[in-house]
């Protein structure tokens, strides 16, 4: 028995049937959804005419709908991918994707229905290109595999056009300026552990990454030259529940950075105390690996604790808040200010790309103008008694 319902479109009112259909090959009940018709009747006709084939035994299910094709095509992105990428590409599957085209044959997708999902998604979420981005690859994939004739998704056209090789490093999460930055070091050091001071001071000394950070092992720091060797970043896979050590984003990531004498002498009394808690667990031989960064049971974090915290302290002690991403690109900040060159800070950040080094310095210039203004036009309002100000 179909169901029936109808929804508005650029060309007005269309009706869609949805029916469950049993497949001889699995002896399971699927879903069939098909749209377009311009009116009840004729989606009910097309339904009752497809469940009528089905009765006399014939396979409706030859055509495929777009999750099968889908799911075909990610499983073969797992053999090329790194995890964080496919845990990101199944959850806009999951959220976006499948409930807008899921159930429909990958074959009567148009143009105009990618179009419509486009605009619609535009209108709640800034990052609708990301999610036009994985949905085209799949019609290319089954372009290539001649289930279509044409991609209905060569046509669409963005309100809201976007790099589509962002990532974490182009997404400016703000930054400090000096003052603001030894007003919350002089903070955390007082107000929380020696644990999260040094990753803290790690993010804005060093300019490493969250992720880099929760890697970092023991044998990472290099006692002869005061150094951090950056060679791993942390995954959790939320499934698994548990960790994974991936090499880092790119060639370029993969570096050895100089700690100031302070960073230095913490950071042995971090692996000292560390040492400690792990010989009196009976544990010190046991464990494979001796993360610096270490929680109960000596697990490493979740990449998610370093923003948790930093958010936490900054609002109990009222500081301008940013993401503990945003610790890297104070750092950037204070790289420029103290002269370093684009590459110079570059190589520093383990950039691929020039331009992610350049976009960062473009924000940091853009945001010191305005506060400079800002201040100027504070002080020039500071007028003498009885005087108007500006």
């Amino acid at each position: 028995m179909g169901r029936y319902d109808k929804y508005d479109t650029k060309k007005g009112v269309r009706w869609y049937y949805q029916t469950y259909i049993k497949d001889p090959r699995t002896g399971k009940s699927k879903r069939v959804m098909k749209r377009g018709f311009t009116s009840r009747g004729a989606a009910k006709l097309a339904c009752e005419a497809l469940e009528e084939t089905a009765k006399r035994g014939k396979d409706v299910f030859k055509k495929v709908t777009f999750k099968e094709i889908a799911e075909e095509f990610l499983k073969k992105q797992e053999k090329v991918c790194k995890p964080p990428t496919m845990y990101s590409k199944r959850s806009k599957f999951k959220s976006q994707i499948y409930p807008a085209f899921g159930e429909w044959f990958i074959d009567e997708i148009t143009s105009e229905d990618c179009q419509e999902w486009i605009d619609k998604l535009e209108e709640k979420i800034s990052s609708a290109r990301d999610y036009g981005i994985q949905a085209n690859l799949v019609f290319k994939y089954a372009r290539r595999k001649k289930l279509i004739l044409e991609n209905p998704f060569e046509l669409v056209v963005y309100a809201q056009t976007k790099n589509e090789n962002s990532n974490e490093d182009d997404i400016f999460d703000g930054f400090w300026n000096k003052e603001e930055l030894y007003q919350f070091l002089e903070i955390a050091e007082s107000h929380t552990s020696l644990h999260n001071y040094v990753m803290f001071r790690i993010g804005l000394f060093v300019g490493a990454r969250k992720g880099e950070i929760l890697a970092l092992q023991e044998c990472d720091v290099l006692h002869e030259t005061k150094e951090i060797n950056i060679r791993h970043t942390m995954y959790w896979d939320k499934t698994a529940k548990n960790y994974q050590l991936l090499s880092p984003k790119t060639a370029k990531s993969i570096r050895k950075l100089p700690l100031d004498d302070t960073t230095y002498d913490l950071l042995l009394k971090l692996i000292t105390a560390n040492k400690r808690a792990k010989l009196a667990a009976g544990v010190i031989d046991s464990l494979e690996h001796h993360f610096i960064f270490i929680r109960d049971g000596f697990r490493p974090h979740r990449t998610a604790y370093p923003t948790e915290t930093l958010q936490a302290l900054c609002k109990r002690y009222k500081l301008k808040y940013i993401k503990f991403h945003g610790l890297r690109h104070t750092h950037a900040s204070m790289l420029f200010a103290s002269g370093a060159n684009m590459k110079e800070v570059q190589d520093r950040l383990g950039h691929a790309r020039i331009e992610t080094t350049m976009n960062i310095y473009t924000h940091i210039t853009q945001e010191t103008k305005t506060d400079v203004q800002n201040r100027f036009m504070d002080f020039m309002n500071t007028t003498p008694q009885n005087k108007k100000s500006l």
